[in-house]
């Protein structure tokens, strides 16, 4: 038996082993950005200990699409308490708008913080607006995080928060008879072509949203939520995932690249994405890549209105294709639209 330890294939095998083991304790660190050290344990511990807490106070207007700077800064100042291992309060009481985008994006930023960190407190309250409040309450938020408020049954004007790894047909058929349901809508060719375009989203975060390395890893998930807007007779529709990015994740050619560098040329590549001149994925296959311009097709065909993409430092807005620029950094991709009758 001993024979065995000092063989040759006894030695491969260890190798490749260690090698497999390396990688995925890169893959871990690459993707919290860094370990959860003895220092920042310790200094979790000592802040606790001296009940030393972090009062963050939402934006009035807690959106990332029509509020992109405030709410950037918010979830900014967020992390860096989280990573200074500071107890955090955040005080949404004062919050008079709040988008699914910006729930979406909570929950998804609470979700990552568990899956990387043992050691974090993040406490709140919710909104004074009871709209704000109901939202918040049915959204599905209090299903993702612990909480002494208990999560309200939806009134069915809202389809609560949704999230996988995987491609879920059930889910895209759910969100399409969502919006139908409400606007009056019959199952047709446009709705079809919707439930294809939430399809090649969600195949789109597992496919190269996060890269190779990150395939069926527990960060590689997506996640929507739909709202019916009664007054204005639409349903806001938000998906997300939290990759690396659209200008990231597309193919760039030698000059982008420079422009994305030195100009943060961002919304420009997003908006080469929703143009779709050309396939602009990674994977180099003709059949992907197809998802963004099959949605600013929507948007030509009066399917959808007010759509909106955020990701890295880009945000493009409407089927003109408005661009802007952000000062902070956005993390994954952030699409919006409305449903209209």
């Amino acid at each position: 038996m001993k024979k065995l330890y000092v063989g040759v294939p006894w030695k491969n095998h260890m190798l490749r082993r260690s090698r497999y083991e390396a990688k995925r304790r890169f893959l871990r660190q690459f993707a919290a950005g860094r370990s959860e050290s003895g220092k920042l344990r310790n200094q979790f511990k000592s802040n606790a200990a001296h009940a030393i807490e972090a009062s963050l106070i939402a934006p009035s207007e807690f959106s990332l699409t029509t509020n992109s700077h405030q709410v950037a800064t918010f979830f900014k100042e967020l992390s860096h308490h989280i990573a200074h291992g500071t107890p955090v309060f955040i005080d949404l009481s004062s919050v008079e708008i709040l988008a699914p985008d910006a729930v979406l994006y909570l929950v998804f930023r609470f979700w990552e913080y568990r899956q990387r960190l043992t050691l974090y407190r993040i406490r709140g309250n919710v909104p004074r607006n009871d709209k704000c409040r109901l939202l918040l309450l049915q959204s599905g938020f209090y299903r993702y995080v612990r909480s002494g408020y208990r999560p309200s049954d939806s009134d069915g004007h809202i389809l609560s928060i949704r999230s996988d790894q995987k491609v879920r047909t059930v889910v895209a058929r759910e969100v399409v008879d969502f919006a139908n349901r409400h606007l009056g809508r019959e199952y047709d060719e446009r709705s079809k072509a919707m439930y294809t375009v939430l399809i090649e989203c969600m195949a789109n975060t597992n496919n190269h949203a996060f890269g190779e390395g990150f395939k069926r890893k527990p960060y590689s998930k997506w996640w929507l939520v739909a709202i019916y807007d009664e007054d204005r007779r639409t349903v806001h529709f938000a998906f997300l995932d939290g990759g690396l990015g659209i200008p990231t994740t597309i193919r760039k050619r030698f000059v982008e690249v420079l422009r994305s560098i030195i100009w943060n040329g961002d919304a420009d590549l997003i908006k080469e994405a929703l143009s779709g001149s050309f396939c602009r994925s990674k994977t180099g296959l003709q059949y992907r890549g197809k998802g963004l311009p099959k949605i600013r097709q929507a948007h030509s065909d009066g399917d959808i209105n007010d759509l909106r993409v955020l990701s890295n430092r880009g945000l493009v807005k409407g089927g003109d294709m408005q661009l802007n620029t952000l000062d902070i950094p956005f993390r994954g991709t952030l699409i919006t639209w409305n449903f209209v009758a």
